[in-house]
């Protein structure tokens, strides 16, 4: 993985984002060590809350890990300190001090940012979601394959805008309903 990692920066696909999805018995023993990587090299690792999304034999309240959790694990390596990045997500950035990258957390679920989000999510058989957690979704492909005008796809793409929710109700709990969340994989995440 790190020569993967080390060939997108020689390629000049920067600034190099590597994105850590923390769970709990899985790959919680190596938030620091990635965390680490950001000492030496500009690459942004962002620490991401285990979300109740896809089949229930992957996701469990178990294994979620809290953001503060994680951070305070990421601290073992040094303090932190807020940075500013030109804002484009969810995440919040912190810098070890004379690190060459940054750290960041994007916590969805203990600390929703909603409020915030501009993203719409295009899925793999080009479906039009307004929120990740919502069910709803603008079927694009059709229109686009049976050659729609631009106004047409302009509105679609208005209508996702106009329907996004101002929130979401997802939880870690054991009581979710996990059977109608598509998997990450096909909703683009």
């Amino acid at each position: 993985m790190l020569r993967g990692i080390e060939r997108a920066e020689k390629a000049g696909l920067t600034p190099v984002k590597i994105n850590l999805v923390a769970i709990r018995g899985f790959n919680d023993d190596e938030i620091e060590d990635f965390a680490k990587l950001t000492l030496k090299k500009s690459y942004q690792v962002r620490f991401i809350e285990f979300m109740p999304i896809g089949a229930r034999e992957i996701w469990s309240p178990e294994k979620y890990i809290p953001i503060n959790e994680i951070k305070s694990i990421v601290e073992k390596a040094g303090a932190l300190t807020p940075v500013k990045i030109r804002k484009s997500g969810p995440a919040r950035y912190f810098r070890f001090e004379d690190s060459a990258g940054v750290v960041g957390f994007i916590n969805a679920i203990s600390h929703q940012f909603c409020d915030e989000c501009n993203r719409l999510r295009l899925t793999a058989d080009g479906k039009l979601r307004p929120c990740l957690f919502s069910e709803t979704e603008i079927d694009l492909k059709t229109p686009l394959r049976s050659g729609a005008p631009d106004t047409e796809i302009e509105r679609l793409i208005k209508l996702a805008i106009e329907i996004k929710p101002e929130g979401h109700d997802i939880a870690c709990n054991s009581r979710m309903d996990l059977k109608t969340l598509r998997p990450m994989s096909k909703i683009g995440g």
